[in-house]
């Protein structure tokens, strides 16, 4: 890519040089809004799949929990109350820790800490 050499380190917040360079540019003239938005999209991925995750199995349990006066319930319920106990901190060390750090691993551990939430509400 082509370096945008006048625009060396400008301030940020002007719209000398549009809107690309909002947030103001390094030392070699590359926009550190585009820059902040590469770097986000692994965390934005898998924040989106982690709730698209924990909302879906969350209230599709909370569903079958709050229409149905069965046994399982009732298992259900106290299931979440279990994991809710847990720091989920604490639970994401030692999952990951056991089955070994991968995007997949993680994503799995922070839809099961933020399932009891779209349960219970």
């Amino acid at each position: 890519s082509r370096l945008g050499l006048r625009q060396r380190n400008l301030a940020p917040f002007s719209l000398a040089s549009g809107w690309i360079y909002i947030l103001g540019a390094d030392t070699l003239g590359r926009p550190i809004l585009a820059r902040l938005i590469v770097g986000a999209q692994n965390t934005v991925g898998i924040a989106a799949a982690a709730v698209f995750a924990s909302m879906l199995v969350g209230g599709t349990l909370g569903l079958i929990a709050g229409y149905s006066e069965r046994w399982y319930s009732h298992l259900i319920l106290r299931l979440a109350d279990v994991v809710m106990s847990f720091p989920s901190l604490l639970l994401a060390l030692i999952v990951l820790y056991t089955l070994g750090p991968s995007i997949t691993n993680l994503v799995i551990v922070l839809a099961v800490t933020r399932m009891p939430i779209y349960l219970r509400t």
